[in-house]
């Protein structure tokens, strides 16, 4: 079983206390909610020894990872590693990048005049890079190239997931 730390996970979080609001029973965190993520798990599951989980499955945007470019602030990332670290947990830290993507990104392609798909979901119209645009892969890579260098030593971080593509979700 592997527990999923979910909801906003960013220095402004951590500085605020929480950024994240708790939902379906689930406990706030200083840096999100941690909830369940597989058949059989219990709401409101905190990182403790004793819950029979191996894993915890934490979540950052893009956007608060890197908020501007080529700028990391691994803040409350190495906060959630470290938790589940004292609680002798293995982590996969998940990225998400299409959703969750910084403002900067897209600035920079349109800026170099790439190109967007536009689609709509329940009435609403969003915009995003198409998934081979050259601009939007370079930021990509470098991103996961810095995640991967910071954490490479890290011997509780097991995974590193980063979606490559999705419209407007990150599975």
């Amino acid at each position: 079983r592997c527990l999923r730390v979910r909801g906003r996970v960013g220095a402004a979080g951590l500085a605020a206390g929480g950024a994240a609001r708790c939902g379906q029973g689930g406990r706030q965190s200083r840096a999100g909610v941690v909830g369940p993520c597989a058949a059989g798990c219990k709401a409101g599951y905190t990182v403790r020894n004793d819950d029979g989980g191996m894993c915890i499955a934490i979540r950052q945007t893009w956007a608060d990872l890197g908020p501007t470019e080529g700028h990391y602030d691994y803040t409350a990332l190495e906060y959630e590693v470290a938790n589940a670290s004292a609680a002798g947990k293995v982590v996969l830290l998940r990225i998400l990048t299409q959703i969750g993507k910084p403002a900067w990104v897209t600035t920079a392609i349109s800026a170099a005049g790439g190109s967007f798909f536009h689609f709509d979901t329940g009435g609403v119209t969003s915009t995003s890079p198409v998934f081979w645009e050259p601009i939007y892969l370079e930021k990509k890579k470098a991103m996961i190239a810095a995640l991967g260098a910071h954490f490479a030593q890290n011997p509780t971080v097991n995974v590193v997931a980063v979606n490559f593509v999705n419209a407007n979700g990150e599975d």
